[in-house]
């Protein structure tokens, strides 16, 4: 498994990584049977369009559940197969329960599963993948750590001008975890190919490796921004806050990520111009 597909696969996640801190006694923006589906482009050197993506939303008793699966185009599955699944639940209020990963990338694969204990102060991340010893790690820090999904759906909850200022969030990717800070950058009319013109909210964020794995597993996230912002994702702007766009560099080139299409969206789509 090279760093590259790991970074590739992480970008695939990252795609859904675009939303914003709860707006307090407000209804979140999102629904059971909400879904999306995204395509993923890379680009150096050639353009390609490498994976699919579609993210679900469904209720578990009082709580919510997001799923993304994301795999290769038909093109590149011949080549290098990639069929990845990520699961996360989360209450109401968006606190983390669980996050589920499983993945397949060519003869590699690797599973995950984290747990956070009733208030989320303490994670525990259980892992297998191949060739490497089981894993069984807790984490405690100040910070609530969030899982990517996690982080998605919080962000989704935001008002926009409370991250005028960068706002610091810390994720754990794989066993490493991630500081990243927000930043709101301002409206703006992006075209999104398959989409059309759409009225967005425009983000940027820094991203820094605090707690790195092995050396080959490094900064499978783009990298330490070193202060520097390196991923930008814009949000529908209406009611539903709706990732439509993002771009992140990898270790080889950019990644980027467009939603082509939504259903079962709690408010109606009008971020779309005509």
């Amino acid at each position: 498994m090279t760093r590259f597909s790991r970074n590739l696969t992480l970008s695939a996640l990252f795609l859904t990584l675009a939303f914003s801190c709860p707006l307090a006694a407000q209804e979140p923006p999102f629904q059971d049977g909400e879904y999306a589906n995204l395509i993923l482009n890379f680009r150096h050197l050639i353009k390609a369009d490498l994976l699919h993506a579609r993210m679900e939303v469904s209720r578990e008793d009082n709580d919510y559940r997001a799923v993304i699966t994301a795999n290769t185009t038909r093109f590149w599955d011949s080549i290098y197969s990639v069929s990845d699944t990520f699961s996360c639940r989360f209450t109401p209020d968006v606190r983390p329960v669980d996050y589920i990963r499983n993945v397949h990338e060519g003869d590699y694969w690797a599973r995950a599963l984290c747990t956070w204990n009733e208030d989320a102060s303490l994670l525990r991340l259980q892992g297998d993948k191949r060739n490497r010893p089981h894993r069984d790690t807790t984490y405690t820090d100040p910070v609530m750590i969030r899982d990517l999904i996690n982080v998605i759906f919080h962000l989704r909850t935001v008002d926009p001008d409370e991250l005028m200022a960068p706002k610091p969030y810390l994720m754990i990717v794989d066993k490493d975890l991630i500081d990243l800070k927000l930043r709101f950058v301002g409206r703006e009319v992006k075209k999104i190919p398959g989409l059309g013109r759409c009225r967005t909210l425009k983000f940027a964020a820094t991203m820094n490796t605090r707690l790195a794995g092995d050396e080959e597993d490094e900064h499978t996230v783009g990298g330490n921004s070193n202060g520097k912002e390196r991923l930008f994702f814009w949000l529908s702007d209406d009611e539903n806050r709706l990732m439509v766009y993002f771009t992140m560099p990898i270790s080889v080139g950019t990644i980027n990520g467009r939603t082509v299409s939504f259903g079962g969206l709690k408010y109606p789509f009008t971020a779309l111009e005509e």
